[in-house]
């Protein structure tokens, strides 16, 4: 009989899971729908460069750097925080063995 009741206790556990799954991509589904909204007004691209820098290609190089670099260091951090966590994961995970 406890068989059947961890059984059926896993199942609920699997119900909620699927459940929140779903409602978890509903909203983010939503979500892209509201950021293409707020792009896109009446199918035309909002004009992100108001500085008009395509006009000066040695200062649209510089801002082109700076956002590389900047994105390279936000990966850079990203992967360190994930080695670091999986890192912490093994540990625990294998230290009983």
């Amino acid at each position: 009989m406890s068989k059947f009741c961890r059984l059926i206790e896993l199942s609920a556990i699997a119900g909620v899971s699927v459940i929140a799954g779903a409602v978890a991509l509903a909203a983010w589904l939503w979500l892209m729908r509201k950021l293409v909204e707020a792009n896109f007004k009446n199918g035309i691209r909002i004009d992100r460069d108001k500085r008009r820098l395509s006009d000066r290609p040695d200062l649209l190089s510089q801002q082109i750097e700076y956002q590389n670099k900047a994105t390279y260091r936000a990966l850079e951090f990203y992967v360190k925080v994930l080695l670091a966590v999986l890192g912490g994961v093994g540990v625990v995970l294998f230290k009983g063995l």
